[in-house]
């Protein structure tokens, strides 16, 4: 599902929101700011994490409140996290385990969020295309990046009936 791959993350939409995390003197400020729940949602509204708005209710940004910046030990593990997201190692990893996805010759479901404007259907295709096995590439249309987020049911749908197929 709409993942960072390749050589394309952060996205160009994503890159301010986490550099300004990492600016010596300020990063640390910005940190505590993403503890508001208001400014948590409105970040992830600005950095078009899904496609409509309406889904970033405060029980969704309640849970990842709680799962990142709850308190200082996760605040600590979400910096550490923003700052690989910009350390140019890890950006190559998909492209590091090509010849191993071009071996993977096991059934496999892209699912993917048709409007996803970081890592639209071009990556999907793309890493369809490095996948060795049978797969099967299914765009949900109206869908942003945080499809799971968008349309839980329709993505629970969607798994079940591959893994059903894959079973018999």
């Amino acid at each position: 599902m709409n993942a960072e791959a390749y050589d394309n993350w952060p996205s160009a939409d994503e890159r301010p929101f986490v550099t300004v995390t990492r600016l010596p003197g300020i990063g640390p400020l910005v940190m505590r700011a993403y503890v508001s729940r208001p400014v948590l949602r409105l970040v992830l509204g600005l950095g078009k994490a899904v496609k409509h708005r309406k889904v970033l209710d405060y029980e969704l940004i309640d849970g990842y409140w709680r799962a990142n910046l709850s308190d200082a030990h996760r605040r600590a593990k979400a910096a550490r996290f923003l700052a690989g997201q910009l350390d140019p190692a890890n950006n190559r990893w998909t492209s590091q385990i090509v010849d191993g996805l071009r071996r993977f010759d096991h059934p496999t479901l892209v699912l993917w969020g048709a409007d996803d404007p970081h890592f639209g259907p071009r990556w999907a295709e793309r890493l369809r295309n490095d996948l060795a096995g049978p797969v099967g590439l299914e765009l949900l249309p109206d869908t942003g990046h945080l499809l799971v987020e968008e349309r839980p049911a329709e993505v629970a749908d969607r798994i079940q009936d591959f893994l059903a197929a894959a079973a018999s």
